[in-house]
């Protein structure tokens, strides 16, 4: 938002300062003036306001305890529990998750900052743990009754050195509950490879 605040001042100014070039008074570098300023200011505070899409996200705060399989391979699931904390930041734009549980006897944490892009109109979450070195971004949207988002990302495939297409769907059944599920391409199907239900903590 930085960069796009910048940009977006950067060039109001310099059409500001061609305008002004034209007459005979005043020379390149003047300053912006602060009318111009004020225009800026409030398209920059109307394009960042958070709107209906943000809020379907509010269900998601709070304190949680998780239950998650993970299918290997196998028909039974890998199955472990966790723990989750998601808090509203930056004025209800985005929300921030905070993941911790135990794989396989290893620690593990993740972390995941969603929102909606006013711009692109779309969902998008950016997704970094402990057990990669790497960022999954998602992008995508909501169903018509707004409980369930559906977001794709590409992720690394160490085995054929190419990229594949990863699914995240959010079920979200109300303020005391939700689902992700994660569907990944496998031998050119879509198959759920994890599924982590969360329950508020009381």
């Amino acid at each position: 938002m930085i960069v796009a605040a910048a940009a977006l001042l950067a060039g109001g100014a310099r059409a500001q300062e061609k305008k002004e070039i034209g007459g005979t008074s005043v020379k390149a570098g003047a300053a912006v003036g602060d009318a111009h300023k004020e225009r800026l200011l409030h398209s920059i505070e109307r394009a960042a306001s958070p709107d209906e899409h943000h809020k379907l996200l509010e269900p998601l705060v709070g304190k949680w305890n998780t239950n998650a399989k993970q299918w290997l391979g196998g028909p039974r699931p890998e199955t472990t529990t966790g723990h989750a904390e998601v808090k509203s930041v930056f004025g209800g734009r985005f929300v921030q998750e905070q993941y911790d549980s135990v794989i396989f006897g290893k620690p593990f944490q993740r972390q995941t900052t969603m929102g909606f892009d006013t711009r692109t109109k779309k969902f998008v979450a950016a997704s970094i743990d402990t057990w990669g070195t790497w960022i999954t971004v998602e992008e995508g949207s909501a169903d018509a009754t707004g409980k369930v988002l559906t977001l794709t990302a590409q992720d690394y495939d160490a085995a054929t050195g190419k990229t594949r297409p990863i699914k995240f769907v959010y079920s979200i059944d109300g303020n005391d509950h939700h689902v992700m599920r994660v569907y990944e391409t496998i031998q050119g199907k879509e198959t759920l490879t994890m599924e982590v239900e969360y329950k508020k903590a009381k």
